[in-house]
């Protein structure tokens, strides 16, 4: 397919924040393995205390794919700790994670990832 063709979309995904950008990314590599936003939380918060810090996001998303960088962990923490705090407790984590993904699935509404809205 033509680059012209995906033009509109990949100026859409280079214009987002890049915190969102990196959310999107983070969400397509659990789509690809199949890994709930529930679950990866399980699996990041390595100490069960209800929380996941920096060091527990690297771990986790280092071992998804060595495909992100340390500034892109980085943001996907900003993005996921809403108050700041440098702590990600559950609630945040799940409700910024749904709502990247509510957001990514308006943006690229006839991607592979969201088949479901496409229209006849």
């Amino acid at each position: 397919m033509s680059v012209e063709r995906h033009k509109p979309l990949l100026s859409t995904l280079s214009s987002q924040p890049f915190e969102q950008r990196c959310i999107f990314k983070l969400i397509q590599e659990l789509r690809k393995k199949a890994i709930s936003f529930p679950e990866m939380f399980s699996a990041c918060d390595i100490s069960r205390d209800e929380k996941v810090t920096v060091s527990e996001m690297t771990k986790f998303v280092e071992g998804l794919t060595p495909n992100f960088k340390q500034k892109e962990i980085h943001a996907i923490m900003s993005f996921l700790d809403l108050n700041k705090n440098g702590i990600i407790e559950k609630n945040e984590f799940l409700k910024q994670l749904t709502k990247g993904e509510q957001t990514m699935n308006k943006e690229k509404p006839f991607s592979k990832e969201n088949p479901q809205s496409k229209t006849n």
